[in-house]
């Protein structure tokens, strides 16, 4: 009686195990199949039967040449043969086409079924619909190409427009300068001091193309990775940009060293650091430079003692030819920081300003521990 027992209990799990891999196999999207030695289909789940518009049921006991057309089911057929002769799986790709459907680019994976003895007995087989995959990652491609063709005559437009633009203003500041020479001794103080005048605002206007120029170009061209000791690279900048500064600049003792683009990390902090002495209205300019990492990303702050800026302007400062002072005031072109944005943003990282503890602004920038294009702003 014990082992009556013991046997429906063996029985009933066995029967809740089977119905738990039926629902499994028969919820999910995918075509699943077993074939026998002869090629003759033993199950198919119901994705596969609504996909044929059969039952699961008729699919048992079919070929392939009951299914598919004659030189499909011969392609599928030669395939499962070399593959139960070599005891391989194998994944490949195929399109077929259903009476009064659409046709589909299935991608299967086969696996050989074995005994215990190594015999083969069939195999077991598993299709995914991958038309939609397949569409959208040629209109990717396609979308990239075009991309790669606008961004190339994007360059080419921005070198002509810079080249025809600059003539010009060259020629007026040479013909200005030879205007004022000839007329050296009967021009009175004002005239010279509107000649000088003129020439600076042609000078402004080569910096904006010039602006216009670097910012069409920043983050699109890719340098070669190199390992960036910041510690020299920080000293190295601070060094040249306070020259002429009477300023305190405090480094962060332990900057990392990590492998990514010196020429776009020197752009950041160089931008950063001259901006921290540049509009500084303090007698003495205080800059603190420091760092922290955290997860995949380094975070670096410059902050400053100098008027600071206000918040409903810290959005502002970031959009190109935008200046908070009057260019007569600091000369600049207000490109400056579009560009350190535009490039951060490509590496991945964030930028933001906040309050300095030193009374001024506070830049803060993420940058990527590893170094891989356009990575995701997951900091």
């Amino acid at each position: 009686e014990s082992e009556i027992t013991e046997r429906k209990l063996q029985e009933e799990a066995l029967i809740r195990s089977e119905a738990k891999l039926s629902a499994v196999m028969n919820n999910i999207p995918d075509f699943i199949f077993y074939k026998n030695i002869d090629g003759v289909y033993e199950m198919g789940n119901e994705s596969m039967a609504r996909f044929l518009n059969i039952s699961p049921k008729e699919i048992e006991g079919k070929t392939d040449f009951d299914l598919h057309s004659k030189a499909v089911a011969e392609a599928i057929i030669r395939d499962d043969k070399e593959l139960m002769r070599l005891k391989q799986t194998r994944t490949v790709e195929g399109e077929i086409e259903i009476e009064g459907k659409e046709k589909v680019l299935l991608e299967t994976t086969k696996a050989v079924i074995q005994d215990q003895n190594g015999m083969v007995k069939g195999l077991v087989g598993v299709s995914r619909d991958v038309t939609a995959i397949k569409k959208a990652k040629e209109k990717e491609a396609a979308y990239i190409k075009d991309l790669e063709k606008i961004n190339q005559e994007l360059d080419q437009f921005a070198y002509i427009v810079s080249h025809d633009l600059k003539a010009p203003l060259r020629a007026i500041n040479n013909l200005s300068t030879w205007i004022q020479e000839d007329l050296e001794d009967k021009m009175d103080q004002d005239t010279h001091e509107q000649f000088a005048l003129l020439r600076g605002r042609v000078l402004r206007m080569e910096g904006l193309i010039n602006g216009i120029l670097q910012y069409s170009r920043a983050g699109r061209i890719t340098a070669t990775e190199q390992t960036v000791d910041l510690n020299e690279l920080v000293k190295e900048i601070t060094d040249a940009l306070s020259d002429g500064y009477k300023a305190n600049i405090e480094i962060d003792e332990n900057l990392p060293i990590i492998e990514t683009e010196k020429v776009a990390l020197d752009q950041v902090f160089s931008n950063l650091i001259s901006n921290a002495l540049k509009y500084n209205n303090k007698e003495l300019a205080q800059v603190k430079i420091s760092s922290k990492t955290n997860g995949q990303f380094h975070h670096f702050r410059i902050e400053d003692n100098g008027p600071g800026i206000a918040k409903e302007f810290r959005e502002k400062v970031f959009v190109i030819f935008q200046t908070l002072n009057a260019r007569d005031e600091v000369e600049s072109t207000g490109v400056g920081l579009a560009i350190v944005k535009k490039i951060i943003e490509d590496k991945g990282g964030k930028l933001y300003i906040d309050d300095s503890e030193l009374g001024g602004a506070a830049f803060n920038f993420s940058w990527p521990k590893v170094y891989t294009k356009k990575q995701q702003n997951v900091n």
